[in-house]
């Protein structure tokens, strides 16, 4: 373990058209001491001669070629492999704030922490209108002794978060899990240690492209119900009740938002045979979450329509604010009107 190392660990599968900006991204950060672990999955185009190519001219670009295995087994390789005293994971088509690993170094080494976590901002195209921040104790931050006092975001979001590695040991990723498989890593990670503190900066300094063709969209129906079973049958192997929770919490969206994705793909007879005994699994964890979540849960597990009236009122509330920051004057002549109303009183709850 070298001091001051951090191992950024990246996998890759057919991402060629977006690997440049994401390498260069990390290669430029302003913070220099980096090793660069890139983990082939078995990509089908040119990721691999991109890869190649950048290591010839960085030295902190290591490669690592694989058989199309998955995610998981790609950054397990890695962290098999990494050398460094701080862990980074980053996804092949997403790119950094300049000062990332210098602003989140910084919150670990001078608030004593284990674990920095970052804010993320979701962008369909490549911008660098980057804040420059001439002064890191100008940032403002949180810091939590123990991960249930964390905002589930927060703890759930591998990809905008620094650890420090001893803090990782011998944990990895499961690797039959295809969905939600960083949650599960971060559970144990923050459940299974005695973190000395965890800091959060609301600084958006990683930034997310969202493109179609992701993993989350194109996973199919079958390896999201696997995933959602494993949740299930693993969840009394978690011994504190704030980890249960967050295992049967993202189990629970996992099985809402896929009964909402598949109406088409089954008749009602068909979704309900394979949701039905799902959510009564579900169902038997509810006490564990506060009285008004616990409602929430319930009322959707129970009721299609509540979820799907959900997803509605959250889309159409971010359509008309996003319209009210560009048309700022229609703000004021159309504050009464009842959805633009409902919108603001949503989102000021988010």
């Amino acid at each position: 373990m070298e001091k001051g190392l951090i191992s950024v660990i990246v996998p890759v599968y057919n991402t060629a058209d977006y690997l440049h900006i994401c390498l260069n991204s990390i290669l430029s950060n302003t913070y220099k001491n980096l090793e660069v672990i890139c983990v082939n999955d078995g990509s089908k185009d040119n990721s691999s001669q991109i890869l190649r190519e950048l290591a010839e001219k960085d030295s902190r670009v290591k490669i690592i070629e694989q058989e199309n295995q998955g995610v998981s087994v790609a950054r397990n390789n890695a962290l098999d492999a990494a050398n460094g005293e701080y862990i980074s994971f980053v996804d092949s088509d997403d790119w950094l704030h300049p000062q990332y690993y210098e602003i989140l170094l910084y919150l670990l080494e001078e608030k004593k922490s284990d674990i920095a976590v970052c804010q993320f901002k979701n962008c369909k195209e490549y911008a660098a209108d980057f804040k420059a921040y001439d002064s890191l104790d100008t940032i403002s931050y949180v810091r939590h002794n123990n991960a249930s006092q964390i905002n589930g975001d927060d703890r759930t979001n591998i990809s905008r978060a620094l650890y420090r590695a001893e803090v990782i040991g011998d944990i990895r990723f499961k690797e039959k899990l295809t969905l939600c498989e960083d949650v599960l890593f971060n559970v144990e990670v923050f459940f299974k240690n005695n973190l000395s503190g965890i800091t959060v900066t609301k600084e958006k300094l990683y930034y997310y492209y969202q493109r179609e063709d992701s993993a989350v969209h194109s996973l199919s129906n079958i390896a999201k119900l696997d995933s959602i079973d494993w949740y299930l049958s693993h969840i009394e192997e978690f011994k504190t009740d704030y980890s249960k929770k967050e295992v049967i919490s993202e189990a629970i969206k996992s099985l809402l938002w896929l009964r909402f994705c598949c109406k088409y793909s089954y008749n009602k007879k068909e979704l309900r045979e394979i949701v039905k005994p799902r959510i009564e699994k579900c169902n038997r964890y509810l006490d564990l979450f506060g009285n008004k979540k616990r409602k929430v849960y319930g009322l959707m597990l129970a009721h299609p329509f509540v979820y799907k009236a959900f997803r509605i009122y959250q889309d159409k509330a971010i359509l008309l604010t996003i319209y009210d920051l560009k048309h700022p004057h229609s703000i004021a002549e159309n504050k009464n009107k009842k959805w633009r109303k409902l919108a603001y009183n949503f989102l000021s709850k988010l």
